[in-house]
């Protein structure tokens, strides 16, 4: 729908990957899990894709970051019952590429 826009790409990959990894927020923390949980679950196919899409939209990539914790962090004030995994695995993925995104802006 969007062919020139990457931010709406990645964004609505975000919401898809929430939308299809329902899963339960007991602990929001995540602290039972592995440091790369949900992203250690991930297909290797799945994980091409992902990979693919964020190389494709590199140049909005910091601001999908930013999106990414913004917005899952106000979901965890809200009721629960929405999973957050789409959020988390993207912002795994883009660590995982370019952790300068998260170190070069520690001030935000």
């Amino acid at each position: 729908v969007f062919p020139e826009n990457p931010s709406v790409w990645v964004k609505d990959l975000a919401s898809y990957l929430n939308y299809k990894l329902q899963a339960p927020r007991s602990d929001p923390m995540l602290s039972q899990h592995p440091h790369d949980y949900p992203y250690c679950l991930v297909s290797k196919d799945l994980r091409n894709i992902i990979r693919s899409l964020l190389g494709q939209s590199s140049s909005v990539l910091e601001l999908f970051f930013d999106h990414c914790i913004y917005t899952m962090l106000q979901e965890l004030d809200k009721t629960p019952g929405e999973s957050l995994h789409g959020y988390r695995i993207c912002i795994q993925a883009v660590l995982l590429d370019r952790p300068k995104i998260a170190t070069t802006n520690l001030g935000k």
